[in-house]
Parts: structure tokens; C-alpha cells; sequence
């Protein structure tokens, strides 16, 4: 980050925008262990500033619960527009981990840093041995 500003120069600077990605990068190094471009800092950015939007303080169905039921205001279709675009953007994270970083064989390949998409897979791969197998099948179509 203050390589970047450092490279900006004198003048304005887009601090809260640099700091946003900043933070959004230092997450994503945890989770997924890789950082994000810039057009998927923006796209991680409008999918939470939409969700803020939606599910915000005044939301009416909060007040006037038969509104939830008429699903006035499209709320409801745009938190399962949300939702569907937070899971594919999960999903792309953990394609990508396996694709990437996840080794085909343990023992010729070396350890990959630690991360939570790491961790997570881990320990599903632990508990449910035999879910590999049949996804490893299903992905081949044998």
C-alpha cells in the first residue's frame, strides 16, 4: 500500500480506496493465499456494498412483516441474487485453491502454505475419505 501511494506522488489520493484494498488483499491472503486484482477488488466491493444495501436499517420488512410475505421492494430476489453471486465467488476461491495449490500426490510435491480454504478441505478430506472419491468420479464421468 504505501508503495502504491509512494508511486501516486504528490497530490490527491484515493486513501479510502487504497486502505479498502488493501484490507480486502490481507483477507484473501489468509483465506485463499493468493491476492486480488483490481477488477476483483471492485467486484468483492459492490457485492458487499449490495448487501449493506439491501439487508440495511430501514428495511420495511423489519416493520411491517406482511411486506416480507409480498416481497415488496424485490428484497428477497435481490438477497438471492447476492447470494448466488457470494457462492460463486467462494466456489471460484476453492477451484482455484485445487486447481492451483491442492497436491495430486503428497509425497512428490511439497507442502503448500497454510490457508483457510487449506485448512477447511482438509479437514473434510478427514472426515468424509470417501466423498473425494465419488466427486474425483463424478467429475470424470466414471
Amino acid at each position: 500500500m504505501v508503495a502504491k501511494l509512494w508511486r501516486a506522488g504528490p497530490g490527491s489520493v484515493a486513501l479510502k480506496a487504497t486502505a479498502y484494498e488493501f484490507v480486502v488483499n490481507l483477507i484473501m491472503a489468509m483465506v485463499a493465499g493468493k491476492r486480488m486484482q483490481q477488477e476483483e477488488v471492485l467486484r468483492f466491493k459492490a457485492m458487499t456494498e449490495a448487501a449493506h444495501a439491501a439487508t440495511g436499517a430501514a428495511n420495511r420488512h423489519d416493520f411491517i412483516p406482511v411486506l416480507r410475505l409480498l416481497d415488496f421492494g424485490r428484497t428477497a430476489r435481490r438477497l438471492a441474487a447476492l447470494a448466488r453471486e457470494r457462492h460463486q465467488f467462494g466456489q471460484s476461491l476453492v477451484d482455484d485453491y485445487r486447481r492451483l495449490r491442492h497436491p495430486r500426490s503428497s509425497a512428490s510435491e511439497p507442502e503448500t502454505p497454510r490457508t483457510v480454504i487449506g485448512d477447511l478441505l482438509r479437514d473434510v478430506a478427514l472426515r468424509y475419505p470417501t466423498s473425494r472419491r465419488r466427486l474425483a468420479k463424478r467429475r470424470t464421468g466414471r
